[in-house]
């Protein structure tokens, strides 16, 4: 019995650890202070009830962030009410026990429970993070139930209890310690290039340099990197990203993160912050919590403000600067249409001559005229297919189906009746196999293909020209019939692919004649026109009294100039220049391409940064190493790996630039080959989203349309690893017609480069080729059904390219009945190899909405049913609509550094980001079984028959 002790001198100490909360306030202790401190049995007996009820619930253990229900946890804290009730009415008389109770009770619980339970009834708990302030206020209640707890034991036992020990570290630290080498493994193609120990020389050597800059007490060779990676999405993304990477960097976070990988949207930030950081060192300017520009406390820094203003970047400028894009749209569309016009003109005029002689010739010559010249053109064809392959042996270089068929063909000619014909066909098979012939020997071969080249030219006119000649009958019947139906012909052709765009999710059905009517729209275009141009040289009055063989004569005039003009509109025409290309180059950086001018204070006004060159930011960034990720377009590639692709990643950086496909070069070699690419023009290309060839995107349907009427953002890069092209030659047609058709490949003296998207949207490849161990994801691609496309895809590339498993689980993200997600966030485990373990870390951060967003973002939601996930199309922000955007940004971004996932508001350390990381898997990853040796990802065939497995089912 404890007597000689009041309420007031047993109560008012505090009860748990020295520092920790009072449980009783001072009107209490007036009330009972004076009263003897002295339970009894009912007491005991109700302390030990209680103290069993409350170890048996969340009230005194940790909720971690991804545990639990939040909803259920609430029942639990508000269940004590009940319970408690219950045990005073089973033990009668236990007054010190039932005032004490309910005095923490009323005072301590009953106000979370009541805040709770009305915002609960809300659905404020349905979302995981809109848990964060509740699981914020339980973990603030813990402490006074711990030591409610410790007043209950020793009211059962008569001791005072012992001092809780200290909670043992999450085994996720252990596992998060352990060093992870980093580094590309393999440069691919050894066309050339570099090996992977240069690149990641130079690369290492950059960030070890800016890790002593940015920080001195940041070990430089630390075994481990970060990165960032900024998806797809153009202005949605980049301004979404730009709220996430404005916190980052007030939470003195961003200026440890080693690499900045963007992609076409991203791009035009990760574009930004290069420019900015790497043209001025005066202090203030950096990415640590108080600089410019984004870690700017209170009023935004004036470079930011400037990208807002200029928000709808493709309608800034004047009104006769948005005329000139009209009229540079206006002038490449004219160059290409008369560029296959000069075409069909020429071929036009090889029908018109091959009538004439077959009007000239015997009846039999005219019967055999056809058959000729059809033979002739696929034949030619196919050997010429079989001499640019690569194999140095005879029967593949002259096999026996060009044998047979040049057997056949010449009997049939010298049997026709005609010996006249039989000889001419055979000179003309001569003259078209006998380079075939010397090309077998190597030192010719070069004179053979040049050969080769002029004696097909005509063929391929004339030969074309006898089969449009079989085809013109049926012109001249529609013609006859009506010119509507030729009028309607033409509508049918051009409507086909634009209906095609325009189906939207129409039925598959549907689409698929679309499809079909859109395949036949270029063949049709171009017959048409070639038909027309023929019908127009029959009636020029210069042609209509001309003796056939004159007319001959006369066709072979006209072919003459308009050759040299189409040789000259081949060789003049800079197809980069034609495009819109260079518009929308200028038009972002005017945007996004400002630097730091004089004057007073980080927040002194920006202005445009001028040129800006790739390579020497290798010496002058202050911020993380910039990867710029575009698309290599080879759809005419014979690499295996290529075939289902027809696309590969093309990376543009300070140090090297290249693709595994082609190898890699430095970038004072690309810039040395090609005078126009710099920083803009790599932001552009990063950002081209619409082209002719668009990687995986590619419509075989609507490439020749896009082409035709120059809606083309992709650029031709001048290749260094042709040394014949030393002289910065420009793409020219040739290079618009092989968009067209899609046959451009990896040797070319061009590479075509588009948007990054077209292959991996996400950026994140490239990271993962460098084996970093702390990668932040930023999703702001349009995903309006939250399926996840571009992860989905990453986890697939990285998987079968590089054997790295990303094991992410996106439950969370997915939408719920009334369109919301649960979590803006998810985190997991990147497995770059199981033996030895070898783990990163990847956060994935997704454009959503989960409804605890603030006023302004819900009005906004009310205002615009469509955002966050506006079309990519929409270029055209509006200043609330970037705002709304990056406040998402802003609120996901506060999310992360939330009380309910660090455990605390503050971060210390040397290394803010890898603690960062540390406390953010402790609440959100469980730790991975320990085991004496790595175990396998699968087991081997051996060890799952030992288990009663298929071979094939994971040892998880």
């Amino acid at each position: 019995m404890m007597t000689g002790k009041t309420w007031g001198t047993y109560l008012e100490r505090p009860i748990s650890v020295p520092g920790g909360p009072l449980l009783f306030d001072a009107a209490f202790l007036a009330h009972w202070g004076h009263c003897d401190w002295n339970p009894d049995v009912p007491d005991r007996n109700a302390a030990r009830d209680l103290h069993t009820e409350l170890n048996s619930r969340i009230t005194v253990q940790p909720l971690r962030y991804s545990d639990g229900d939040a909803a259920t946890a609430l029942k639990s804290v508000y269940d004590l009410f009940a319970i408690t009730r219950s045990i005073v009415a089973k033990h009668p008389g236990c007054q010190h026990f039932e005032e004490t109770a309910m005095h923490v009770l009323n005072r301590h619980v009953r106000p979370f429970t009541a805040r709770w339970h009305r915002r609960n009834l809300a659905g404020a708990l349905n979302a995981m993070d809109n848990t964060d302030e509740f699981r914020a206020d339980l973990d603030a209640l813990r402490p006074v139930l711990i030591a409610f707890d410790r007043l209950l034991l020793e009211m059962r036992t008569g001791v005072q209890p012992a001092q809780p020990q200290v909670r043992q570290p999450h085994p996720f630290v252990d596992e998060m310690k352990k060093p992870l080498r980093w580094g590309i493994r393999e440069a691919g193609s050894p066309n050339g290039g570099v090996s992977a120990e240069e690149i990641n020389k130079a690369e290492k050597a950059f960030i070890q340099r800016r890790r002593l800059v940015n920080d001195p007490a940041d070990p430089p060779e630390r075994q481990h990197a970060a990165g960032i990676a900024l998806s797809g999405g153009g202005i949605r993304s980049a301004t979404f990203s730009l709220g996430v990477l404005t916190v980052l960097a007030k939470r003195d976070v961003l200026r440890y993160v080693d690499y900045l990988s963007t992609v076409s949207g991203g791009g035009y930030l990760g574009a930004f912050l290069a420019a900015f950081l790497s043209t001025t060192s005066e202090p203030g300017i950096g990415l640590k919590k108080g600089d410019a520009p984004l870690g700017c406390t209170g009023r935004e820094s004036d470079a930011i403000r400037h990208i807002r203003h200029h928000c709808r970047y493709l309608l800034t400028g004047s009104v006769w600067g948005r005329l000139q894009i009209a009229f540079a749209q206006l002038h490449g569309l004219t160059l290409n249409a008369l560029a296959i016009a000069c075409m069909l003109l020429l071929l036009a005029s090889g029908e018109r001559a091959v009538g004439a002689i077959r009007d000239s010739v015997s009846a039999a010559a005219s019967d055999f005229a056809s058959p000729v010249w059809l033979v002739i053109l696929p034949l030619a064809a196919l050997l010429y297919r079989r001499w640019r392959m690569r194999e140095r042996t005879l029967p593949d270089r002259w096999g026996m189906p060009e044998f047979m068929l040049l057997a056949v063909f010449s009997a049939a000619l010298l049997v026709g009746g005609n010996v006249a014909t039989g000889a001419a066909g055979m000179l003309l098979l001569g003259a078209v196999t006998l380079p075939l012939l010397f090309a077998m020997q190597p030192d010719l071969r070069p004179w053979a293909d040049r050969t080769l080249a002029l004696l097909a030219l005509p063929f391929v006119v004339l030969g074309t020209g006898t089969l449009l000649a079989a085809l013109h009958p049926w012109y001249e019947t529609i013609k006859s019939t009506s010119d509507a139906a030729l009028v309607l012909a033409g509508v049918i052709t051009v409507a086909g692919p634009a209906f095609l765009v325009a189906s939207g999710r129409a039925p598959r059905p549907l689409r698929r004649a679309l499809a079909v009517l859109a395949t036949l729209t270029a063949p049709m275009a171009l017959l048409i026109g070639e038909l027309a141009i023929y019908d127009w040289l029959a009636g020029l009055p210069l042609f209509e009294n001309v003796r056939q063989w004159c007319l001959v004569l006369a066709m072979v005039i006209v072919m003459v100039p308009v050759g040299i003009v189409t040789a000259l509109l081949f060789g003049v025409v800079n197809v980069n220049f034609t495009s819109l290309h260079r518009h929308y180059r200028d038009k972002l950086a005017g945007t996004f391409l400002v630097r730091h001018s004089a004057g007073p204070g980080p927040r002194a006004a920006c202005e445009p940064a001028g040129r800006v060159r790739l390579s020497p930011l290798y010496d002058n960034l202050t911020g993380p190493y910039p990867l710029f990720n575009g698309a290599l377009n080879v759809p005419g590639s014979r690499v295996p790996g290529m075939q289902g692709r027809h696309t590969d990643l093309f990376l543009f950086s300070p140090a090297y630039c290249g693709s595994q496909l082609t190898g890699y070069k430095p970038t004072e070699k690309w810039e040395d080959a090609d005078d126009d690419l710099d920083l803009a023009t790599v932001m552009a290309i990063s950002g081209a989203a619409v082209s002719p060839q668009m990687g995986l995107a590619t419509s075989a349907y609507l490439r020749f349309w896009l082409a035709l009427l120059n809606i083309r953002l992709g650029y031709w890069v001048n290749s260094p690893f042709r040394k014949r092209h030393a002289d910065k030659s420009k793409p020219n047609l040739k290079h618009l017609f092989q968009e067209m058709l899609g046959s451009m490949d990896e040797t070319g003296s061009h590479l075509y480069v588009s948007d990054g998207g077209h292959i991996e949207n996400l950026g994140v490849y490239e990271l993962l080729r460098r084996r970093c161990k702390y990668i932040i994801a930023v999703d702001g691609e349009q995903d309006v059904g939250m399926t996840f496309h571009a992860l989905a895809n990453l986890q697939r590339m990285s998987k079968s390219d590089l054997g790295i498993d990303i094991q992410i689980d996106v439950d969370d993200l997915r939408l719920d009945a009334e369109g919301f997600s649960r979590s803006h966030f998810a985190f997991c485990r990147i497995l770059y190899s199981d033996s030895p373990r070898e783990v990163g870390y990847l956060l994935y951060v997704k454009l959503s909405l989960t409804g605890n967003e603030g006023e302004f973002i819900r009005r906004y939601k009310m205002d615009e049913p469509a955002f966050p996930h506006h079309s990519t199309a929409d270029q055209f922000f509006t200043e609330s609509q970037f705002e709304a955007y990056r406040a998402l940004g802003e609120h996901i971004g506060e999310k992360l550094f939330s009380v309910a996932i660090l455990g605390t508001e503050q971060l210390g350390g040397c290394d803010e980001l890898e603690e960062w990381f540390l406390r953010v898997g402790s609440s959100l990853l469980e730790p991975v079984r320990v085991t004496t040796a790595p175990m396998p990802l699968r087991p081997s065939p051996t060890q799952a028959a030992a288990a009663g497995q298929p071979p094939e089912a994971d040892s998880a």
